[in-house]
Formats: structure tokens, C-alpha cells, sequence
């Protein structure tokens, strides 16, 4: 912990905080308080609305954020040093997007293990005109997560791979007159005590739809 405090510094982050406490001085333990927060919390230029309640120990908080763009969210991660992102893995050069979400989480201040926090939230991808949906859900600490993504014309696809060089040069006038939209869906579930890959399971399929 003592290590990635100083990244988290590194961060120009504020923290406008509104909130109302009400309780008895002779007991001050979390189930005898209640509170609710109305705050806004700003990370690098990016501000997430966090709503919170707190009663008789149970609490429930609910994060909303829109408009955060993808290449400085990719820096503000990586600046923190808490997930450790390869060098070499960074957005292809024609990914620019911005991302939408919103999560609610559920629990106990007297048990904070993962296995006793409920958690539920909806997300989406906008890149260009191309939008990918997004929910998850954690529950004793099992957790699901699906994707959907809306027709994406191959014309994006077919810029994107020639930018990321993951086609042939060979196979470009082969790929320049195919036209279409692709549709696609995905599924990973798993627990959060086991985030092997053997213990994850997942599922994709997808459509190709041509012109």
C-alpha cells in the first residue's frame, strides 16, 4: 500500500463533498448513524457524481459518470500504478471514444468482504459514431458482465485494422470492397476469488451482415 500511495498523488483530483450526518455523541458506532452525501469527485479533468446513504450499518452508494475520454482515462490508470498496464498495450492510434457509466454498490460497514458486497452497473462505449452497451453485476462475489455492441459498418473495422496492421498488405484491395455491418455480443462470469483464467468463463458470437 505504501508503494502506490504516492502514484495516486500524482493525480490533480478535488473532491466537492455535501453532506449530513445525524446520531447520538454516546454512540458512535455505524449502525446508530445515519448519513447521505451528495459529492462530486474530479480525477485529471474527468468528474464522477457519487451518491451515498448510510443506515443502521447498511450502505448503498451510486456512481455516475459521462463524457470521459478514452486516451486520458488510458493515462490516469496507468499514472496511479494500481493496475500494471504493459508498456507496449496502449488504444490503436484510431480509437477515440468516450465512455458513459453507472454503478451501484450495496453492503455492510461491518463486513466489507467482497463476498458481502452487492454490486450492479450499466456502461457504453462511444467510439465515433459506433456505440457498445455494456451491464455487470456482483453478487456473493460471483460476478457477470455482458456486452452488446450496435451494427459497426466494416468501413470502422476495415480503418482500424489498417491502422493497428493487423491485415496483410496484401489482402487491403480484397478488403476495400467488402462492405457490411457487424453485430456482436459477448458474456465473462467468474468469482472474485478465483480470477485464474481456468476459473473464468466466457462467451462471444457475432454477425456479419453484408451490403
Amino acid at each position: 500500500m505504501q508503494a502506490q500511495i504516492p502514484a495516486i498523488k500524482t493525480l490533480n483530483s478535488q473532491v466537492n463533498v455535501n453532506a449530513n450526518l445525524s446520531g447520538n455523541l454516546n454512540n458512535l458506532s455505524p449502525e446508530a448513524i445515519t448519513a447521505d452525501t451528495n459529492s462530486k469527485l474530479f480525477i485529471d479533468g474527468n468528474a464522477v457524481d457519487i451518491d451515498g446513504k448510510l443506515e443502521r450499518g447498511n450502505f448503498f452508494a451510486n456512481l455516475e459518470t459521462e463524457n470521459i475520454a478514452l486516451r486520458p482515462l488510458e493515462e490516469t490508470v496507468r499514472k496511479t500504478g494500481l493496475i500494471a498496464i504493459p508498456a507496449s498495450a496502449t488504444l490503436p492510434p484510431g480509437i477515440e471514444g468516450e465512455l458513459f457509466g453507472n454503478l451501484s454498490i450495496f453492503g455492510n460497514l461491518n463486513n466489507l468482504n467482497p463476498q458481502a458486497i452487492a454490486a450492479d452497473g450499466t456502461g457504453k462505449l462511444i467510439i465515433g459514431n459506433n456505440t457498445i452497451n455494456a451491464t455487470g453485476k456482483l453478487d456473493n462475489g460471483n460476478f457477470a458482465a455482458s456486452a452488446i455492441a450496435e451494427p459497426i459498418p466494416l468501413s470502422f473495422v476495415k480503418k482500424i485494422a489498417k491502422e493497428i496492421g493487423v491485415v496483410p498488405s496484401e489482402a487491403l484491395p480484397y478488403l476495400e470492397t467488402i462492405n457490411g455491418n457487424i453485430l456482436g455480443s459477448g458474456k465473462v462470469t467468474g468469482n472474485l476469488e478465483n480470477l485464474n483464467p481456468e476459473a473464468i468463463a466466457a462467451e462471444a458470437e457475432g454477425k456479419v451482415i453484408f451490403a
